[in-house]
């Protein structure tokens, strides 16, 4: 697969944090949650024909200070990162299979870029991602253990849902049958431009912005880092529920 076709599997989360935030915290947090779920450590064989898992690694995710930009300049700065995250492929022999960075847009106000190759992520994922983030981050700013249930391995996932496509293999096989035994014509419909008769994968990959306000709906926590209260729980909290 060329690096273009690669970069279309791309799923990046924009998530814009506003109110005091603690950094550290927040990083921890993102180890702790990618840690557990296998999925973020698997490695991919250059022909497809195996998968590995590796033992979770420590994420580089960098801070970005765009607060002392003037705007067109920050907006500038921060489109190119967000076209950068959409183009940038991942290698999917060597890992990771994620990145994540932090930028600063002014005084309380963050923006949180998590990408991840479409393999290991996806939207269902996302509200997952930010549920335990929203724990693990509020947990960890009050000092107390967090409590999350023992995610499902991804090998014991594919062993499940083997099982279940064999039992159902011959039962789905004939009810498609049974769908396209009599075949409709070909619908032309117009388009709003010609078509090449090859696949590019040079259309522009989404990228999901979240904002989260200031006075969240839900309780604002304790942060000992913070002078104020801090609601990134309850901004993550208000994601999920939205999603």
């Amino acid at each position: 697969m060329g690096k273009e076709a690669s970069c279309a599997f791309n799923e990046t989360l924009a998530l814009q944090l506003t109110g005091p935030l603690n950094l550290e915290c927040l990083r921890q947090a993102v180890q702790v949650v990618t840690a557990r779920h296998e999925a973020f450590h698997l490695r991919f064989s250059l022909d497809g024909a195996y998968q590995e898992t590796t033992p979770p690694v420590v994420i580089d995710i960098p801070l970005q200070d765009f607060s002392t930009l003037e705007q067109a300049t920050k907006d500038a700065k921060v489109a190119e990162i967000l076209k950068q995250e959409a183009s940038e492929p991942f290698d999917l022999f060597n890992g990771p299979l994620l990145r994540v960075q932090i930028i600063n847009l002014v005084q309380q106000e963050y923006l949180l870029v998590f990408s991840a190759h479409h393999i290991v992520f996806d939207g269902w994922s996302s509200g997952l991602l930010l549920h335990e983030l929203s724990i693990v981050y509020s947990e960890t700013c009050q000092g107390k253990s967090y409590q999350l249930p023992e995610p499902t391995r991804f090998s014991e996932y594919v062993i499940v849902q083997a099982a279940d496509q064999e039992n159902s293999k011959a039962e789905a096989y004939q009810y498609w049958v049974d769908q396209f035994a009599d075949t409709p014509a070909v619908l032309e419909l117009p388009t709003d431009r010609p078509r090449p008769p090859f696949k590019s994968h040079r259309e522009r990959t989404g990228n999901k912005l979240t904002q989260c306000p200031t006075r969240a709906a839900s309780p604002v926590i304790a942060c000992p880092a913070a002078d104020t209260p801090t609601t990134m729980s309850s901004c993550l909290d208000r994601r999920v529920n939205n999603t």
